[in-house]
């Protein structure tokens, strides 16, 4: 790719701020083409590129730019790339009708169809005004390579209505910052660590309620109806429903066995608590479940 600032000095400024003043829109046009470039010379792994990639690209930015990106940086920008192109993907696959000028990135939609765009799908607004920039290089970075066009999009991954900036992405960035000492990461303190695993297992505990309650009032309704009928279940029906409680416990019980022992970075005494806890209540057994594998590291090791 052609240097757009030839003759910059080699000193890096490493950068702080605000996401406009990180990633000014001609940075990252750049830095869009230079991912583009790395998947093209077959740089791309499943989910992100490579750690020499991440490397060229980092010289480059601080080449032409001056600018001293960190690792984090990188990966938010990445993944937050990668949400923008999600959505944008999702939208002109479930709106037919809509037309697409790649020479802008804008969708071509009427004044009619984008109010109803916009009151189907909330984040559909960002791309009224301003289209997907670069959207076809997007493609190519995130999508597909065996599909073309808005066709192309990661196979064994749905198109995402997120476009959050700091979600979660594989951690294959380069690393060289922690040996540098004005690059160290800030430290974040176990207790906020802690604080924010119980926040989520918290929520995820409602939500679990929630869907609990809901299942027990149909079923207290069911049983409500069967009385007033005068319909009693016989014994040999019930005996059959809690052996078949009995083993649906046991099944539940030995997939979330077999997920921890998978977990990696859990200490024995948080994976007995967590195999106490998970034995003894059955409800905490669906919550783990759906949990992602980074909840579930959270949660065991604020058991501690």
């Amino acid at each position: 790719m052609a240097n757009e600032n030839e003759g910059v000095g080699d000193e890096g400024v490493e950068i702080t701020g605000t996401k406009k003043d990180i990633w000014p829109a001609t940075v990252e046009s750049y830095f869009i083409g230079l991912m583009e470039e790395e998947v093209k010379k077959g740089n791309r792994q499943t989910t992100t590129l490579t750690k020499a990639a991440w490397r060229h690209i980092k010289e480059e930015l601080k080449r032409s730019f001056r600018k001293e990106y960190t690792p984090n940086q990188f990966k938010n920008k990445f993944n937050q790339l990668r949400g923008r192109y999600k959505d944008f993907s999702a939208l002109l696959k479930a709106e037919t009708g809509l037309g697409y000028n790649s020479s802008n990135g804008q969708i071509i939609a009427t004044d009619d169809q984008w109010k109803k765009i916009c009151e189907k799908y909330k984040f559909a607004k960002q791309f009224k005004k301003k289209g997907c920039p670069h959207y076809d290089k997007l493609c190519v970075i995130f999508g597909d390579t065996t599909a073309s066009g808005a066709n192309q999009h990661p196979s064994t991954k749905s198109p995402s209505i997120s476009n959050d900036d700091n979600s979660e992405g594989d951690n294959n960035y380069d690393d060289e910052e922690d040996s540098h000492p004005s690059k160290k990461k800030t430290s974040v303190s176990k207790d906020v660590k802690k604080r924010k695993a119980r926040e989520n297992i918290q929520l995820a505990f409602a939500n679990a309620l929630t869907n609990f309650g809901e299942t027990a009032k149909k079923k207290l309704e069911i049983l409500e109806k069967m009385s007033t009928s005068n319909v009693t279940m016989p014994n040999v029906a019930q005996e059959q429903a809690e052996q078949s409680n009995n083993v649906q416990d046991k099944e539940t019980l030995m997939t979330c066995l077999n997920v921890l022992q998978e977990l990696e970075g859990i200490d024995r005494a948080s994976f007995a608590k967590a195999l106490t806890l998970l034995k003894e209540d059955p409800l905490w057994r669906d919550v783990f479940l759906k949990l992602s594998d980074e909840r579930k590291k959270d949660w065991i090791l604020s058991l501690t």
